[in-house]
């Protein structure tokens, strides 16, 4: 029986079993659909090489071919097509389903799926799901130390579902955290975002304070991360830079330097210093004119989820109230351009000074110096020439 939710999978495993392989569904999506909820991302393990997934399929992306995984795109939709994992011990030993399975992280990861829609549940997967239960896959601390991102990924699966921790994985996450400083900052940045957005959140962060897991990671293990902020965290977050952005907050840390050692991207640390100035705009000053103008059209949710963990009075309907009554809404909508400027200084060289007068235009239509209209903002400039050199 083929299931809906994993719509051109069947197509890709009977391409692959129609050249000999074997192939399943495996991993989140069979967790997902165990669970009752959305199957998003479609993974499916093979016995196939990956030359030879490529070779069967006339749309393919390398994304980690040294691993075994082959993006296959079917049907204008991604699917991870990944070769059965191996010891690295013994990698030319037969490739199996079960020792795949064997090498996967947590057992309600460890499921499969042929195309019939018989699951293969070597582990004891769905028993943990039942139970609400991570369970590491047989050797727990192997799994733990062949991976120890895996200590991260285990308090977002956690804080994504509400299952509580198998014993021996306490033990094991306890035994191997200082592993985590031998993991690429990346990985743990992308790993922790996801944790962020969890459901169940607050729970997360109490144990892995408790367990002292914060140690390990960038910037906390110079800077105590502290019962006390764990306290003010009441729901997930929108996204990493929000999470920084408030703990930067709280303890009057320079925002920029601590995404940076979290490596994070320049997007992310430029949102995480937008939503720091915001707030403290917010903080020193209640909402203006100029500070709502100013706060980026896609960071408006954030930024006033942000300004209330920190406690201030700021609420969506006064905000878009101010910003209604605005005189502009963004550079875009003032009635005088920089080729106007310079059309009224003809003489005079290009630089900064056009920016500069821009920006200061800018600031007298919010203030109401002056109304957006390019006649009276030509006279405006002409009577404050002198202050614009």
């Amino acid at each position: 029986m083929k299931l809906d939710q994993f719509k051109d999978g069947y197509a890709i495993i009977e391409e692959l079993e129609d050249n000999g392989f074997e192939a399943y569904f495996v991993g989140g999506c069979i967790r997902n659909y165990l669970l009752g909820l959305p199957v998003n991302d479609i993974d499916i393990t093979t016995s196939a090489k990956p030359d030879e997934i490529i070779r069967l399929f006339p749309k393919t992306i390398p994304l980690n071919v040294e691993h075994g995984t082959v993006i296959v795109r079917y049907n204008h939709l991604s699917y991870e097509v990944t070769t059965f994992k191996t010891s690295e011990l013994q990698s030319n030993e037969p490739l199996s389903l079960y020792e795949d399975l064997k090498r996967r992280d947590f057992t309600l990861n460890a499921i499969a799926m042929n195309k019939e829609g018989h699951l293969l549940d070597y582990f004891k997967g769905q028993e943990a799901i039942k139970q609400r239960k991570l369970i590491g896959v047989e050797n727990t601390s192997k799994r733990i130390v062949e991976d120890p991102l895996r200590i991260i990924r285990a308090f977002r699966l956690m804080g994504q579902y509400n299952f509580s921790l198998d014993r021996t994985l306490e033990r094991s996450i306890q035994d191997h955290k200082d592993l985590l400083n031998t993991v690429a900052v990346e990985r743990i940045t992308d790993e922790f975002n996801k944790l962020l957005q969890a459901p169940h959140l607050v729970k997360c962060l109490a144990i892995m304070n408790e367990y002292n897991i914060f140690n390990n990671l960038p910037y906390f293990k110079t800077s105590s991360f502290n019962a006390a902020f764990c306290k003010e965290v009441t729901r997930r977050y929108d996204s990493f830079s929000e999470f920084i952005a408030h703990y930067a907050l709280l303890n009057d840390l320079p925002i920029r330097q601590v995404m940076k050692e979290w490596k994070a991207s320049n997007k992310m640390i430029d949102d995480a210093v937008k939503l720091y100035t915001y707030v403290q705009s917010f903080k020193k000053e209640g909402l203006s004119s100029l500070n709502v103008y100013q706060v980026d059209k896609n960071l408006i949710a954030t930024t006033i989820s942000l300004s209330k963990r920190i406690h201030l009075p700021i609420e969506e309907e006064s905000f878009y109230e101010l910003k209604e009554t605005l005189p502009i809404q963004s550079k875009d909508d003032i009635d005088f351009s920089g080729n106007d400027l310079i059309s009224l200084f003809p003489h005079k060289k290009r630089g900064k000074w056009i920016g500069d007068t821009l920006g200061a235009i800018e600031i007298a239509i919010l203030n109401e110096d002056i109304k957006n209209n390019k006649m009276l903002i030509k006279e405006w400039v002409l009577c404050h020439q002198q202050e614009m050199k």
